[in-house]
């Protein structure tokens, strides 16, 4: 953890230097397994130390989300439909807010037949 240093009237406190600007927050369970055929759902939260807005959005680690199955709202929720063995893999949260990007990351395993 990290102390925040006070803006006092240049503006809202600061993070110290190299320290990332955002808190970001992957709900538990950051591992799923799920059998095909089912829905998962990720969820994911980021605050900004320095009062900007957070936008949050969803990838899957090299290559990309299920095309027309992968409901990203773009507020930290990813809902996954119908899943396939492809499917499996990592999950990326990422938090940007124009000063930094954190990332978080999730699993996903589909089994069954």
């Amino acid at each position: 953890m990290f102390s925040i240093f006070q803006g006092g009237e240049s503006g809202p406190p600061q993070p110290p230097p190299g320290a990332p600007s955002i808190v970001l927050t992957v709900t538990d369970p950051k591992i799923q397994i799920a059998e095909v055929g089912s829905a998962v759902r990720f969820t994911c939260s980021g605050r900004s130390l320095v009062g900007r807005q957070v936008v949050i959005r969803w990838s899957k680690e090299g290559g990309q989300l299920p095309a027309g199955r992968a409901q990203d709202d773009r507020r930290g929720v990813l809902i996954i439909t119908d899943v396939r063995h492809a499917d499996s893999g990592t999950y990326v949260c990422s938090g940007q807010d124009g000063l930094n990007i954190v990332t978080e990351t999730v699993v996903l395993n589909v089994g069954g037949l």
